[in-house]
């Protein structure tokens, strides 16, 4: 579905930037919007060089402009309160948010969101902090890019998947179709060409520290969690959903004292069942989808807008999104549903 929604915002990116953002919100009705990213970097790092397009600070400097001209910016405390009201703010409102604990959220974002007098809500991974671990398709990446830049890997690791099944398609496809459940095979590949996960994770730290997180906290950020080790939870049984989600926030609350308990969905909520939701009643203040301008049967869930959209502006973004919306609205499908 997201491929559909990123097909449609980057053909209709033309018409989106001519029309009015006023008349869109009219509209369609809406004034809530959570655009969320990864990090920013002028220069991405070979980890996720090969998943999405990383904004630069430039462009993130103009999607700050474009938000504060146009939105009302929220605090979670607001956004919480709005939704145990059931209502939609007075005017436009944004709240930021960023997934998977980055070290630069505390080096590059943290920064120019202070400057700008905005706040914005961290999701992180337990299992990376202090660059303990690496999220398996940052290890993909890696392996993409070693070979990438050896010929002699590259025929390496052509053989050495068609040996496990895997043959048909790019290298890049290959690595990158690797699924949580089956990350040992990346580990095996790395060691056979030489690949160390472990020397990249101490020389790059490319992961927030409890340090660093300790000091977003002092800064008036607020944390959320995003899973343990970031698996795709339509993969994984019910009960393993709910540790990884439990577990989570727990380590949160013990290291860091959080109180909000928001966490934010690794990839997607896609195929995550109403049984989450209903048994974790109680447990989540809010909790968080990407899939756009959707309202969920489940009150406290709440979707957000992906930025990373390679030169997209903020604002082909946000009202590529708006007319996306306006586009399903008739066949009721702006409506998120769960079995």
């Amino acid at each position: 579905m997201a491929g559909y929604r990123s097909a449609f915002i980057q053909g209709g990116k033309s018409v989106a930037r001519a029309l009015p953002l006023s008349a869109l919100l009219q509209a369609s009705g809406q004034r809530l919007f959570l655009p969320f990213y990864h990090l920013v970097s002028d220069a991405p790092e070979p980890h996720l060089r090969h998943l999405y397009p990383v904004r630069t600070v430039r462009q993130f400097r103009e999607d700050i402009r474009y938000f504060k001209a146009h939105f009302q910016p929220l605090r979670i405390q607001d956004l919480q309160k709005l939704v145990r009201s059931g209502k939609l703010p007075s005017r436009p409102a944004f709240l930021l948010s960023f997934d998977d604990g980055f070290r630069a959220c505390a080096e590059v974002v943290a920064p120019i969101l202070k400057a700008e007098g905005l706040t914005a809500l961290f999701f992180l991974n337990p299992a990376f902090l202090d660059n303990r671990a690496l999220f398996f398709r940052c290890k993909a990446s890696l392996l993409i890019e070693q070979v990438r830049r050896d010929g002699h890997a590259e025929q390496a690791a052509r053989e050495w998947l068609a040996a496990q099944g895997r043959a048909g398609e790019s290298i890049s496809e290959l690595l990158l179709s690797i699924s949580y459940g089956r990350q040992h095979l990346l580990d095996e590949l790395a060691a056979l060409l030489k690949v160390s996960f472990r020397e990249f994770l101490d020389r790059q730290k490319p992961y927030l520290s409890v340090d660093q997180v300790r000091q977003l906290q002092a800064q008036g950020f607020q944390l959320g969690a995003h899973s343990m080790d970031h698996p795709l939870y339509a993969e994984l049984p019910l009960e393993e959903q709910l540790r990884q989600t439990r577990d989570s926030l727990a380590v949160l609350r013990e290291q860091f004292g959080t109180a909000g308990r928001y966490f934010a969905f690794p990839f997607t909520d896609h195929g995550v069942p109403a049984a989450f939701f209903k048994r974790l009643q109680g447990a989540l203040d809010l909790s968080f989808g990407g899939a756009g301008l959707k309202r969920d049967v489940v009150p406290q869930h709440l979707q957000r807008i992906p930025m990373e959209m390679g030169p997209l502006s903020a604002r082909e973004i946000v009202q590529g999104e708006l007319l996306y919306h306006l586009a399903r609205k008739p066949f009721g499908k702006n409506q998120i549903r769960r079995a």
